[in-house]
């Protein structure tokens, strides 16, 4: 589904492109955050709707499918901006930031992951497991959608610092 979703990332911004309505970069960036909050609360409602303590399939590849187009707002698009708004002397290290940042998030993802354990008691009882898993869930997509908005109301201002970078 990945590929797909790909495809159609890459086909809607020269699509947009070429209607002169793509949206900025500082609003794609946004964008992730509020289509990674989407995904979560898929996830989180999922959960709240689960027989027998597991999820539907449906919900599972939905809340995926969010997180991965949200990250395809991200990812591509700001490896290109470091290389456009970087000093021509500083991109490489600028470069090295960004990458640096990207190890930042995914410690930060083991830390929400270590969070999200159960207490041993329910270990192996995905009935009794399942609110511990829906409240980070829900937590996630609350701080997501917090981020997105805020992002969104400051790309006006970002956009006004990138001067004339596409």
């Amino acid at each position: 589904m990945g590929n797909y979703i790909k495809f159609l990332f890459a086909w809607l911004w020269t699509w947009l492109a070429k209607r002169r309505v793509e949206p900025s970069t500082p609003v794609k960036f946004g964008f992730s955050f509020v289509l990674m909050a989407a995904g979560f609360m898929v996830f989180y409602l999922a959960c709240l709707n689960a027989e027998n303590g597991l999820i539907s399939l449906f919900a599972f590849a939905m809340g995926y499918m969010f997180i991965i187009a949200g990250e395809l707002c991200l990812s591509p698009i700001g490896l290109s901006m470091v290389t456009k708004l970087s000093p021509i002397r500083m991109v490489a290290v600028m470069m090295g930031i960004w990458f640096f940042a990207s190890a930042g998030g995914e410690f930060l993802a083991g830390k929400i992951g270590k969070m999200m354990s159960v207490p041993e008691a329910v270990q192996n009882n995905a009935i009794a497991s399942l609110p511990y898993y829906a409240t980070i869930l829900k937590e996630i997509a609350i701080a997501s959608a917090i981020a997105g908005a805020l992002i969104l109301f400051l790309s006006p201002l970002v956009r006004k610092w990138m001067g004339d970078v596409k």
